[in-house]
Formats: structure tokens, sequence, C-alpha cells
């Protein structure tokens, strides 16, 4: 796992040992990054279910202004701070160890992208989703990337947001998710 382009291309990223963790791959990140372009630069991250950071820190080497980190499992947090510390990001970003669900609703601040990465097969997220637009998290233009297991599927479902782009690389589906009009 690596930092794929931006200031900090190339950069290995620590990640804690045996299964626990599901990171993005290499893959599946660069056409995710690929897809969202010119949008990460000077972007308020949200990297939820954050695991070791690998979607906040590539949106930070290829030009966000911040990243929020939220993650709950203590030895993937500790990577992540690591993580943070190694890129000499400190000052980009805030790592929060805990529960999503309860962080969420202390944050004051509106993103601009969203990575929702959570275990598969929990229904973390349509859960994610409906908490941040109950709370008005995202910005009127942001965007909001869901990974899930292709054969899990999105199973996102609310009058305040449209699905943009459905994007499936081998057994990963991603779902790009905007307001709609006059939906916040």
């Amino acid at each position: 796992m690596r930092i794929i382009t931006g200031d900090a291309r190339g950069r290995k990223l620590i990640a804690p040992k045996g299964l626990k963790t599901r990171p993005t791959s290499d893959r599946v990140k660069e056409a995710m990054f690929n897809i969202l372009g010119y949008r990460v630069i000077d972007a308020v991250v949200l990297d939820g279910f954050a695991g070791t950071g690998n979607l906040g820190l590539e949106a930070l080497s290829r030009g966000a202004k911040f990243s929020y980190f939220i993650e709950a499992d203590r030895e993937a947090f500790s990577c992540l701070r690591r993580n943070i510390e190694n890129l000499g990001y400190g000052d980009r970003a805030k790592a929060i160890l805990g529960d999503i669900f309860k962080i969420l609703p202390h944050i004051n601040e509106k993103f601009d992208l969203i990575f929702l990465d959570p275990p598969y097969g929990y229904g973390f997220e349509e859960r994610a989703v409906l908490t941040i637009l109950q709370l008005g998290l995202l910005k009127e233009t942001g965007l909001i990337v869901v990974e899930t297991a292709k054969k899990i599927g999105l199973n996102i479902s609310s009058e305040k947001l449209g699905l943009i782009r459905e994007a499936v690389y081998g057994n990963t589906l991603l779902g790009f998710y905007q307001l709609k009009r006059g939906g916040e």
C-alpha cells in the first residue's frame, strides 16, 4: 500500500498485520482518484472508517486542504497516526479514534469529499450516509464516495442524494453520490 501520486508519491503506508483491516487496492484507489480529478484540490475531506488513512492521505498528497480521519480499531488508528506523521501531514490532518456514528454529531465542518469504506456486509454504508445527510456535513457541491463489495451492491436510498456514477473494479464497487438540487 502506497501513495500513488502527488507530493508524497511512492511513499509506503504502514498497515496492521493480519486481515483485520481491508485496504483499498492501489488499482481501485487510482481509478477512484482519476474519476475525482480536480475535485480533490483544496478539498476538505472526511475519511470515515479510515483504517490506515489510505484514501484521506492520497487526497492530501494530491492537494486536498485538510482531512479528518475516523477509525474505531486501535491498531489501525496507531498506524494511521504514524502514517500522518511519516508523510508530514500533521498540520493538515485530524485523526479521531472511535465509533463514527458517535463522532459525526460532534464534527463542526462541511466536507467537499467524504470517503466511506466500512467493513462489508454490515449495512454501515447506508447508515453513515444517512447520518451525514441528517447532520448536514456534505457541502452542496460535495461528493460521497462509497466502496463496497460488488456482490453486496450499493443499497443507499435517500431523496436528498443521487448516484451520479458507479464503477466496478474486480470484486469492488464504487458509488459516487451528490446532493440533488435543493436536497440539503
